[in-house]
C-alpha cells in the first residue's frame, strides 16, 4: 500500500501561484499547517487526499483519519490540483502572493492498535494431556496504571495461571495452560482480558498424547505380586477422554538412573510390550491406541507385577 497521502502549505512568494497533482495512492493525509495567509493545503478524499480542486488556492480539507489541520487558504496561490486518472495521493499547495505565507506540514497517518491492545508471543500454543505449555502476555505502554489480566472461554478442564495477575504497562506476564489426563482433546478459542478494554485472541489446541514417567528410585517403592505399587505412576488408573480421532498416543520416559522395561500386552489394539530397556531419560516406542478400551502394565525388569500402572480411555 502506498504512504499516506499529505498536502503542504505553500511557502511567501510574489510569483503567481502553481500547484502539482497528487499522484500515488495512499490511505489518509491531511494538509499541512501554515500561516493564515499560507497556500493551500491537500484536498479533501477518503482515502489519500490528492490536491484541491478550486482554482485559486482553496482551504484544505479534512480526511476521515488524517491528523493535520489544513493549510489555510491564499488569494493568490493555485490548489494542487486533482488527478483525472482516478488516483490520489499526495498535491502541494499553491505559492501565495502574499510575502506574510508560511509553510507547514501535517500527517495524515494513523496507527491503528494491534488487535486488543496486549500482544502474546504465540497466538496459537497446543499443549498434550497431563501437561502444561506457557504464553507470554505483554501490557501496551499506553496502559494507564497498572492492568489486571485474566481468561475467559476456556474449557473446565484446562487451568490458567498468570505468573502476576497485576502488570504495569509495557511489561509482560506469563500465562501458563494446564491440562488434565482426561481434558477433552480439541482446538478451542479463548480470550485474554485486561482491565481498561485490552484483549488479546488465542487458540489452543489439546493434542491425544500423553507422557507417562517412571520415577527416580521406582524400585526401592515396588509391592509385592499380591499387593503391587500403583501409585508409581501418578493416578491410578489415569483417565483418558476418547478423542473424535484416535489414535491416542502414549509415551514412557524414565527418569530413574536405571534402565526399565515396560510390559504390555495389547499389541492389537496399539500397546505393545517395550522394545527394550529405556535408559535414564530416554523414551519408549510411542504406543498408538486405537480404541476405547483399559490398559495395563508394569515394569518387565522387576520380574512380578510389583509395579503397575493402568489407562482407561473412557
Amino acid at each position: 500500500m502506498a504512504p499516506p497521502g499529505s498536502g503542504t502549505g505553500g511557502a511567501a512568494s510574489n510569483n503567481p501561484g502553481t500547484g502539482s497533482a497528487g499522484s500515488s495512492q495512499g490511505s489518509s493525509g491531511s494538509g499541512g499547517t501554515t500561516a493564515p495567509s499560507g497556500g493551500s493545503s491537500g484536498g479533501t478524499t477518503p482515502s489519500g487526499g490528492s490536491g484541491g480542486t478550486t482554482p485559486s488556492g482553496g482551504s484544505g480539507g479534512t480526511t476521515p483519519s488524517g491528523g493535520g489541520n489544513s493549510g489555510g487558504s491564499s488569494p493568490g496561490g493555485s490548489s494542487g490540483g486533482s488527478d483525472p486518472g482516478g488516483s490520489s495521493g499526495s498535491g502541494s499547495g499553491g505559492t501565495s502572493t502574499t510575502p506574510s505565507g508560511g509553510t507547514g506540514s501535517g500527517s495524515g497517518a494513523s496507527t491503528p492498535p494491534s488487535s486488543g491492545g496486549l500482544t502474546v508471543d504465540n497466538a496459537s500454543p497446543s499443549v498434550n494431556l497431563l501437561s502444561s505449555t506457557t504464553v507470554h502476555v505483554t501490557v501496551p505502554t499506553s496502559a494507564t496504571g497498572t492492568v489486571a489480566l485474566s481468561t475467559q472461554g476456556l474449557p473446565s478442564d484446562v487451568t490458567a495461571s498468570f505468573d502476576n495477575t497485576s502488570v504495569a504497562a509495557g511489561s509482560t506476564a506469563t500465562l501458563t495452560l494446564t491440562t488434565l489426563s482426561s481434558t477433552v482433546s480439541q482446538t478451542v478459542s479463548f480470550t485474554v482480558t485486561g482491565t481498561g478494554g485490552l484483549t488479546a485472541a488465542l487458540s489452543l489446541t489439546v493434542n491425544p498424547t500423553i507422557t507417562i514417567f517412571i520415577p527416580v528410585n521406582v524400585d526401592a517403592n515396588q509391592g509385592t505380586a499380591q499387593n503391587p505399587n500403583t501409585a508409581a505412576f501418578g493416578a491410578y488408573p489415569i483417565l483418558i477422554t476418547a478423542p473424535q480421532n484416535f489414535p491416542v498416543t502414549v509415551n514412557f520416559e524414565n527418569l530413574d538412573s536405571t534402565p526399565h522395561e515396560i510390559h504390555a500386552e495389547q499389541a492389537d489394539q496399539g500397546f505393545p510390550h517395550g522394545n527394550g530397556l529405556i535408559p535414564q531419560d530416554g523414551f519408549d516406542q510411542p504406543r498408538n491406541v486405537t480404541q476405547s478400551g483399559t490398559y495395563d502394565w508394569h515394569l518387565h525388569d522387576e520380574g512380578d507385577a510389583t509395579t503397575v500402572g493402568e489407562i482407561i480411555i473412557m
